[in-house]
């Protein structure tokens, strides 16, 4: 993961020709913090088959309304529950039911809705995920994890960084013989999560056991110093 490159003005002493390439040395810089995360964003939805369209529609209509409500009465704010896409589509029969000489049959209809929910007190999750799915929800697109305010994190791994950047800086102008001047450009590289791997289980029977692991902020910043002759 780690990057660095080196400018040809390391090579002072090497060959006269380096020395021409301004005296600097680049460097770049990468810092991590794991944080435990507080937010789990649940992405799931409702299908619901039907002879027409209308019948589909209506059919998930019907067993989408009881998620939502379920959903509100375990706490989950209106400002957390976002509805997403609304499809609708044909369902064919399958290709040994139909004759050769036939083109393609519709035998029904399917509707699809999905839900993003954004649970925030996460000791409750395992349980809203299964009166979800108890209400009616019957499909599941993933489980993320997230910081309500990812902030001091990024700023701890940005400062990471930056040290880091500095700690190669001293030790390759130290091993080349050189002297570590002023800091001529500095540049964020931007900060990022990711998640570690996490455990989630359906049982229909019980609460849904999670276990939330812990995110990776990771920033990265570019150092040029001036190097000086010793």
């Amino acid at each position: 993961m780690r990057m660095l490159m080196v400018s040809a003005a390391l090579m002072v002493g090497l060959a006269g020709a380096a020395s021409a390439q301004d005296g600097r040395l680049a460097v770049m810089g990468e810092g991590v913090v794991s944080v435990e995360p507080d937010v789990a964003v649940v992405r799931m939805g409702v299908v619901a088959d039907g002879n027409t369209p209308d019948a589909a529609v209506s059919g998930m209509s019907d067993a989408l309304a009881p998620v939502l409500v379920g959903l509100i009465d375990d706490g989950i704010e209106a400002r957390d529950i976002q509805t997403g896409t609304l499809s609708l589509r044909p369902v064919y029969a399958d290709r040994s039911q139909v004759q050769t000489d036939e083109g393609p049959r519709i035998t029904g209809y399917r509707a699809e809705s999905s839900l993003t929910v954004t649970v925030r007190e996460l000791d409750g999750l395992g349980a809203v995920l299964s009166r979800a799915v108890s209400a009616g929800g019957n499909t599941f697109d993933g489980l993320s994890w997230e910081l309500s305010d990812p902030q001091a994190a990024e700023d701890a791994a940005l400062a990471a960084a930056v040290a880091d950047a500095a700690r190669k800086a001293a030790l390759m102008s130290g091993a080349a013989g050189v002297g570590l001047g002023a800091i001529v450009e500095l540049r964020e590289g931007g900060a990022q999560m990711s998640p570690r791997p996490q455990m989630m289980e359906a049982r229909m029977a019980s609460d849904v056991p999670v276990a939330r692991g812990s995110l990776d902020v990771q920033a990265s910043v570019s150092v040029v110093y001036e190097i000086e002759e010793q």
